[in-house]
């Protein structure tokens, strides 16, 4: 008693420990989440800012650049000079105080023709003039498409140039009129150097560390836009970086501009998030204190009452036993509850065990022959399989079988009389076999067999053709006797193989015996399965010939014998396949049948045919009794008969039935020909 008061006692305050520090850890996780994430959500956006301030300063620059070519490009002076190299112009505007007050470097004004005309370049810093040109930069500006358009009213040439001495600022104009006239003389280029000075006033003014990267060639870019959206990489817990990379004239990348910022917004997190843990670990210890011992006092002493009720019970296993039910609180009422489902649980335990048995069994048997059914099958056959696997010389066997003309049972009588007819052949199967081999029913009239003792498939193979003249024996409803056969198809079972893999072997094999003339068994081989792809590629490849018209037609004539003379002639249908040749009917017409596509070839050989009628008949040529065949399937459709008395009016018509249809019924096929034969 003592020991189990304690346990609940202990068990309880656990459960409250454990509570209340898995809630206050996933408030302290969820706290550590949102709050750091926001707090980094800050600094990135802080940093983004920043990063953007330094972008903007250096695009200030840009359109500094931009204004003064929109000055001096559609201006007289400039436009003369670009024709006549006038020196005063030079003397005149092109000074050191030009340069240094507008903020460029070098001065460049190419004609029409992309010859350089003037170019100029002075050193900012050191104030004095550049007597040689910059490394690779005329080679760079010369071959943009820009500097050769002839169109006056264009857009500023802006962006930026990397060469071999540095980084550009590029901005240029087209060298026009004062009124913006033309034609055009040429292109004003101007350019800035990034040189170190300048990013030292670009950090100067915005307060930052800022670094200049050149990018080497090559390097790929994802980005849309002339200027990439900023990137923020933490470097350590000091700095965080921020940097954006610009393309050139040609959208290469052409250099990286970065932006270190100290982490103080993050710092400043980490302290706000510490303070609040610590807050929350001291709240969540005094509730669970409390909880606790509340909990103990209102609920656990009355319970362990009912527990030691219950222990009893259960050792002695005697429903009939009730709780006491005293007070008139909450426990009470949970007594009074007990002793309820004491009374339900020994009325129904025996039903539930019964209907549990029932259900059990109808969920993996079929209701109709009591056979197991598909789902209980793998099973057992994935359990052979694993036995194989243990025991090699073992060589289970699966039988495959379906009923030859079943369905026309179903389809001459009734649903319940095919019903009786698969509840007598279940019993013939369960008489004739032995009784470790298990038998299932698949659906309709398919079974399986799973033959589990065998040790070789000939054993498989006697057992299969034994079935075979059990099924021939005539199956007697009331009074009428139906004679049907069955074919069988066997698949050995071999380890790692899947359930579902040997059933489809097996299912091939029946198809295949069916194929061969039905009421007969074959074992399956890789062989069968080449057949079935090559069949369902010729499949598609027939469709495909419906559509392209590979289709042709050879007259066979018709001859008397007495006297030789021609009567008529046949129609004969040949396809013309692209890989394997010319292929007669005997090839493709089963896998049309097989695969719903006879009516659409009896409809392609009528048209052919009554066009070569037309033909001879506008040749002059006298006239011919001409044989079309056709698939019985096809003239048993309302449709295709109707079509086909429309197409055959004023024509002569022989009519033959294509064979492997003979054994529809009788009577519809004879209305078919006779409605046909009426037409012609």
């Amino acid at each position: 008693m003592k020991k189990a008061r304690a346990s609940l006692k202990w068990q309880t305050v656990l459960l409250v420990v454990v509570t209340s520090v898995a809630i206050i850890s996933g408030l302290i996780l969820a706290s550590l989440l949102l709050f750091q994430q926001s707090y980094l959500n800050l600094e990135q956006q802080a940093v983004r800012q920043q990063t953007h301030l330094v972008v903007s300063l250096i695009q200030k620059e840009q359109e500094k650049l931009e204004r003064f070519v929109q000055d001096w490009g559609p201006w007289d002076d400039t436009y003369w000079f670009a024709q006549n190299q006038n020196p005063d112009y030079v003397k005149d505007n092109l000074t050191e105080t030009t340069f240094a007050s507008q903020g460029f470097n070098l001065f460049l004004v190419v004609d029409k023709e992309k010859r350089v005309v003037f170019y100029r370049q002075y050193h900012l810093e050191r104030g004095e003039w550049v007597n040689y040109p910059s490394v690779g930069f005329l080679e760079e500006i010369l071959r943009h498409p820009y500097l050769s358009e002839r169109a006056e009213n264009v857009a500023p040439l802006e962006g930026v140039l990397s060469t071999g001495d540095g980084l550009w600022l590029i901005a240029g104009y087209p060298i026009l009129r004062n009124d913006f006239s033309g034609p055009r003389a040429g292109t004003l280029v101007v350019a800035r150097q990034l040189t170190e000075s300048f990013r030292e006033r670009l950090a100067a003014q915005s307060g930052l560390q800022v670094e200049f990267e050149k990018i080497p060639a090559g390097e790929e870019t994802t980005w849309e836009g002339v200027v990439s959206p900023v990137k923020v990489q933490r470097l350590d817990a000091e700095w965080v970086r921020g940097s954006v990379v610009f393309r050139d004239l040609y959208l290469r990348p052409a250099f990286r501009v970065s932006v270190r910022v100290e982490r103080a917004i993050y710092h400043q997190g980490q302290e706000v998030i510490s303070f609040f843990v610590v807050t929350l670990m001291l709240s969540g210890a005094v509730y669970g204190l409390v909880v606790s011992r509340g909990v103990q006092a209102l609920a656990i002493h009355p319970l362990v009452k009912l527990v030691e009720r219950l222990q009893h019970i259960r050792e002695t296993e005697d429903l009939s036993l009730r709780m006491p039910e005293e007070g008139h609180n909450e426990i009470a009422l949970l007594a009074q509850h007990i002793n309820a489902t004491l009374e339900a649980l020994e009325r129904s335990a025996e039903r539930i065990r019964k209907d549990q048995d029932r259900l059990n069994h109808q969920a993996r048997h079929d209701a109709l022959t009591g056979f197991p059914n598909r789902l209980y099958f793998f099973e057992r056959l994935q359990q052979a399989v694993q036995r194989v696997q243990h025991t090699p010389d073992l060589r289970p066997a699966l039988i495959f079988i379906d009923l030859d003309g079943f369905k026309m049972v179903n389809d001459t009588y009734d649903h319940a009389m095919g019903d009786r007819v698969l509840r007598i052949f279940a019993e013939r199967l369960k008489r004739s076999l032995r009784g470790s081999d298990f038998i299932a029913r698949l659906g309709g009239d398919e079974f399986a067999i799973l033959l589990e003792d065998t040790v070789s498939l000939d054993e498989a193979v006697r057992v299969a053709e034994r079935l075979i003249q059990i099924t021939r024996q005539p199956f007697d409803l009331d009074g009428r006797q139906v004679f049907l056969s069955m074919s069988a198809g066997i698949a050995q079972v071999l380890p790692n193989q899947r359930g579902e893999e040997i059933l489809r072997n097996a299912d091939m094999a029946m198809y295949a015996a069916k194929g061969k003339g039905k009421s007969r068994v074959m074992v399956f081989d890789e062989e069968m399965h080449q057949q079935l792809r090559d069949q369902l590629e010729l499949a598609n490849d027939l469709r495909v010939a419906l559509e392209e018209d590979q289709f042709t037609l050879y007259y066979q004539p018709v001859v008397r014998l007495p006297d030789g003379w021609i009567t008529g002639v046949e129609a004969l249908l040949r396809w013309k396949h692209p890989r394997r040749g010319v292929l007669l009917p005997s090839v493709f017409l089963p896998v049309a049948q097989a695969h719903g596509l006879m009516p659409l070839v009896d409809r392609l050989v009528v048209e052919k045919a009554l066009a070569q009628l037309r033909a001879w008949n506008e040749q002059g040529l006298p006239a011919v009794r001409l044989a079309l065949n056709f698939s019985a399937l096809s003239l048993q459709e309302t449709s295709f008969t109707e079509w086909l008395e429309a197409m055959l009016r004023n024509i002569a018509f022989l009519l033959s039935v294509w064979k492997w249809k003979c054994w529809r019924p009788r009577w519809h096929r004879i209305s078919v020909i006779s409605c046909s034969r009426w037409s012609g």
